[in-house]
């Protein structure tokens, strides 16, 4: 197995760390089920699930550039590069998933499967993915479907797009793009989305305080 250790390294990094550890005393937590009518400005403003995007898009093309087989590789060897691939890349969606403030809660990581499937999968597979289970998951207006639903979309896109059979990878990815939905299920947790709270007016303020 051939391994850049300096890619590897930034990967790791990047695709490792939980973005819930940053979560601010601004940042909130709101169901997948609830109503979102009031919320949708102050979910997409915030700034950490643009950074989720980009370093999750940087950290898997870190990792598929960093790891690669032996050109001599033949039967598991050929594989491990694979293996370990995916074994970072399903490390790095449980803590996603699970390093989460609020209690008996999930992390929904909409951006960083995003962000996976585009630097980790060929272009064209990623991006075809992607756009089929946001509009899946639009039109059945059940957020947490986009998880089993990129899976899907993963598998059969490559298969239109290379021509070829179900492989190794694109399966793989699936299952990892799978995880969080079937994670909150094995282990009973709410899907949640990060959304930033409102700021306290000075009227608000003068009032808390004129109450104090």
């Amino acid at each position: 197995m051939l391994i850049d250790w300096p890619l590897l390294a930034a990967a790791l990094a990047l695709l490792l760390t939980p973005i819930g550890l940053f979560h601010g005393a601004r940042t909130r937590h709101r169901a997948l089920g609830s109503d979102w009518s009031d919320y949708w400005r102050r979910t997409l403003s915030h700034g950490f699930h643009t950074i989720d995007l980009l370093r999750a898009a940087l950290g898997a093309w870190y990792l598929a550039a960093g790891v690669g087989a032996t050109p001599q590789a033949t039967g598991l060897a050929a594989h491990a590069p694979l293996l370990v691939q995916g074994a970072v890349l399903g490390l790095g969606t449980v803590l996603q998933t699970f390093v989460c403030k609020e209690r008996h809660a999930a992390c929904a990581p909409f951006a960083y499967m995003a962000g996976c499937a585009l630097g980790f999968l060929p272009v064209e597979t990623g991006f075809f993915a992607l756009l089929l289970a946001i509009v899946f998951a639009l039109g059945v207006r059940a957020p947490a479907l986009f998880f089993p639903a990129l899976g899907a979309t993963t598998v059969g896109v490559g298969i239109v797009v290379t021509g070829a059979e179900i492989n190794l990878a694109g399966l793989a990815a699936a299952v990892v793009f799978t995880a969080p939905w079937l994670l909150t299920l094995l282990f009973p947790r709410e899907l949640t989305v990060a959304h930033l709270a409102r700021r306290a007016t000075s009227e608000r303020l003068a009032a808390g305080t004129e109450r104090k």
